[in-house]
């Protein structure tokens, strides 16, 4: 894992620099708006949920009260009715309507006027809209808002069936549960309350029921209601819908599941799910019936406030991220095109090619950099001026002082040869030795130059070994091999000389008076890869391996002269370029001079 880890970060650190700014704006804005989408997912959806669930909460609470007060007036008109005298015996069968005469005639209609007077006001009270009384009496009254039944009716109507069913006293239900002959039942919500017997409680002998106009329910409901989809229930727990709406929007299985949900469910706030979709439910039973108002919320209109705030929302962060992108493409292409000018300027450095980078107007710390840069390239290019001035000084002072360490040795030599055939009186021989010296100084000295061409240097050579026979008294050969095309190349002065005056001095071992009869020095000469080399090849003792190495970089006696001539060279044509040896004892040495094919 590390190992990848490090190659990963050795990725992102190979990326460039414009790139590497490009990538981490846009990874912090993409981690901003992950952020805050993550905060509102969090927070601004539970806020949002919460928000929506108490204002369910309040609006189900006020039309819960406003329901609960309706069903308290059915249950205070009851106990009002009950303790009333009027009433209550007619309830309860104390007043018998079975008159003989007319006096008994004018008690009963008094009395039933005093029942239906107090009913009345039982009704003005309590904001009720009819009062029908079921008694055991046979006899049947009814005015505009107050009718009495037989209680024989009773055990006909779907409605004492259904409470039989339920074993309930009170029974609270819409006009479905009448027949089309009972009257003033249409539009109506209605409250049935049986009445026991006080001798035998299990005993009903009378029942009242107590009707309001349906209006007055359903506009409570409908006021409750949010949404299109939202579902309000007034119902009997698993047994019917006292009033509802809002459920012509699900089909049948759906209702289904609800009721089932609903109808074994506790009171309070709960989630229900079905075909993958949730819903909100607030249900509680009113007063002490079994009557229960519910409110079925979708979860998708309760989160429609947070749907269309996530699309504002979305909209204004994808606009905030084109303007924000607008404006750093702009702020960083100018910026990465600078840099990668001065990259590139960088870059030009290594080819040795000085670039100075234009100074824009923007005046940032990038600006600052390229004007640090143009300045430093400035003073390099001024030290280089300098120092190749300096370095080509020096070179020339290098060149001229080993070939004026050179110039005396070989002088010295020459007056020595001079000086030997004076005492010898040879006086022809004295000429022709100073005529050579003569020709031997003006190759030296032509054109005051250090270059002459290499058949001018071979001359310059050949005119040395014969000085040098003469001075020894010895014949020493000289004679060359070389293309007409490389004669005319140029070389350095005095390259030659040197190694031909070792050869001499430490091959043959002139002054050791050691000289053998056949004493050669060849010269050779070829190209090869752009080189040309020379080959200075003669018959001496040789030099034994392990001195070799010493000859060319000590300074001792025998090797001064190939030492300078070696250091000479590699000034002049460069590193790669010198001198090289060859040897074996006893038989030869050959000094091998390498140089740049060039003017």
């Amino acid at each position: 894992m590390s190992v990848k880890f490090k190659r990963l970060l050795k990725k992102i650190n190979s990326i460039k620099l414009s790139r590497k700014l490009i990538y981490i704006i846009f990874a912090a804005m993409f981690i901003f708006v992950t952020f805050f989408g993550a905060v509102q997912y969090f927070c601004v959806r539970k806020y949002v949920i919460n928000q929506n669930e108490y204002a369910i909460g309040q609006n189900y609470n006020q039309s819960y009260r406003l329901l609960t007060n309706i069903v308290d007036n059915y249950f205070r008109t009851i106990s009002a009715m009950e303790g009333m005298p009027d009433i209550s015996n007619v309830i309860y069968g104390k007043v018998k309507f079975d008159f003989t005469d007319d006096q008994q005639q004018l008690e009963m209609h008094r009395q039933y006027n005093a029942f239906c007077q107090s009913v009345y006001y039982v009704e003005n009270i309590y904001d009720i809209d009819a009062v029908n009384v079921y008694t055991m009496d046979g006899y049947i009254c009814s005015t505009d808002s107050v009718s009495k039944f037989p209680a024989e009716k009773i055990k006909k109507t779907r409605w004492y069936k259904q409470m039989n069913s339920m074993g309930t006293q009170s029974f609270l239900c819409n006009s479905s549960y009448f027949d089309d002959d009972e009257s003033d039942i249409k539009g109506k919500i209605h409250y049935i309350r049986l009445i026991p017997s006080k001798d035998k409680y299990t005993e009903n002998i009378a029942a009242v029921r107590i009707s309001i106009d349906e209006s007055k329910i359903s506009s409570i409901i409908n006021s409750c209601k949010m949404t299109d989809d939202n579902i309000i229930l007034l119902r009997n727990a698993k047994v019917n819908n006292i009033s509802y709406v809002g459920l012509e929007n699900y089909n049948a299985d759906f209702l289904d599941a609800l009721y089932d949900y609903t109808d074994n469910s506790e009171a309070g706030a709960s989630n229900f799910e079905y075909d993958n979709k949730k819903y909100y439910i607030v249900q509680r039973k009113i007063s002490f019936s079994s009557v229960e108002f519910i409110d079925v919320f979708p979860m998708g209109d309760l989160l429609k406030t947070y749907y269309d705030l996530n699309i504002n929302i979305c909209i204004v962060l994808i606009a905030m991220f084109i303007i924000i992108s607008v404006l750093l493409n702009s702020i960083l292409k100018t910026f990465t095109q600078r840099l990668e000018k001065l990259m590139g300027a960088m870059n030009d450095v290594k080819q040795n090619k000085f670039t100075v980078v234009p100074v824009g107007e923007i005046d940032d710390d990038l600006d600052d950099c390229i004007r640090n840069y143009n300045d430093m390239i400035c003073r390099i290019q001024i030290m280089m001026e300098e120092q190749l001035k300096n370095r080509q000084t020096l070179h020339n002072y290098e060149i001229r002082l080993l070939y004026e360490q050179i110039n005396p040795h070989f002088l010295f030599n020459v007056l020595e040869i001079i000086n030997s055939l004076t005492y010898e009186n040879d006086v022809p021989a004295i000429r022709e030795s100073l005529q050579k010296l003569a020709q031997y100084y003006k190759i030296s000295l032509s054109n005051a130059s250090e270059i002459i061409k290499i058949c001018d240097e071979i001359k310059h050579c050949e005119l040395y070994v014969d000085i040098c026979s003469k001075r020894f008294g010895k014949n020493i050969e000289f004679y060359y091999d070389i293309e007409d095309d490389l004669l005319d190349v140029p070389i350095l002065k005095m390259t030659l000389q040197p190694i031909a005056e070792n050869a001499i001095v430490h091959g043959f071992r002139v002054k050791d008076g050691n000289v053998k009869g056949d004493n050669e020095i060849f010269v050779a000469a070829y190209r090869s890869d752009g080189y040309i080399f020379i080959e200075v090849t003669d018959n001496g003792v040789g030099i034994a391996p392990e001195k070799i190495k010493s000859v060319l970089h000590d300074r001792d006696k025998i090797g001064i002269g190939l030492k300078n001539t070696d250091e000479r060279l590699k000034l002049y044509y460069g590193e790669n370029c010198g001198i090289s040896i060859k040897s074996e004892v006893g038989k030869y040495t050959t000094v091998i001079i390498k140089i740049t094919d060039k003017a």
